[in-house]
């Protein structure tokens, strides 16, 4: 009797073999545990995206600008009581300190190398005064601006008190006009081939004019310092500072 019993049991009250699933089909507690996992992780990349959108949107990125500045927004003109007044700053600098560029003269554009064979004026005649289209200061700042005359230069040596100071960690002279307005020349040295020389001890600064003497291969600038200040001839293929005059 056990014997039927068992067997009772096995095949169920109906006598019929009960339904057991296989093994393959049954729910897999790994499937539950993988859909949870795919669930936190939506969860987490919606909530960061929404976070993402909310700071993106309360700091918004600014476009970079691409602008350039206008030479004549930071180029003021000095009122120094002489015949012209004097910019602020050397044609490309943004600060009275700064260098600024370097040209050789008669050309309108800096160059990579400061030779003769560089200079389009070298040894070739021009009038005694340079044009407009070939004046770097009006070229780089526009009409009105110009470079100085040698006479402009004199009378700027001759009717003013030259200190020498320190801006910024630049050498160079403060130019006092009698009227109390001045003007700081940065000592920026000149260019020779690719070098540049005596950076911070000496200037050099192109006139309009060229040399006195009629040579072809030079023109005069202002040339200052540690101990003197004068107007010379120098070679036109130097690369030299630019201060710009106006009316």
């Amino acid at each position: 009797m056990p014997h039927r019993q068992d067997r009772r049991e096995l095949n169920g009250a109906g006598g019929t073999p009960k339904a057991y699933p296989d093994a393959f089909e049954r729910p897999s507690r790994f499937k539950n545990i993988t859909r949870y996992v795919i669930f936190a992780l939506v969860v987490v990349c919606l909530v960061g995206a929404g976070l993402y959108i909310m700071l993106d949107t309360e700091a918004p990125s600014k476009e970079p600008n691409t602008e350039q500045p206008v030479a004549e927004s930071y180029m003021a003109a000095v009122d120094m009581g002489l015949s012209v007044k004097w910019a602020s700053c050397n044609v490309g600098a943004t600060s009275p300190a700064d260098s600024g560029t370097f040209y050789a003269w008669g050309d309108v554009t800096p160059s990579e190398s400061y030779g003769w064979r560089d200079a389009a004026s070298y040894d070739k005649s021009y009038a005694t005064t340079l044009g407009a289209d070939m004046d770097a200061a009006t070229v780089a700042l526009g009409d009105g601006w110009r470079m100085p005359t040698r006479e402009e230069f004199e009378e700027l040596i001759a009717k003013c008190t030259w200190r020498q100071t320190t801006r910024d960690g630049m050498y160079g002279y403060e130019v006092v006009a009698p009227n109390g307005n001045s003007i700081f020349l940065p000592a920026a040295g000149y260019r020779y081939d690719t070098t540049l020389y005596h950076n911070g001890l000496e200037g050099l600064y192109w006139s309009a004019s060229s040399s006195v003497d009629g040579d072809n291969r030079r023109a005069s600038a202002l040339h200052f310092n540690t101990h003197e200040r004068f107007i010379e001839d120098f070679y036109r293929y130097y690369g030299a500072s630019i201060r710009a005059v106006r009316e």
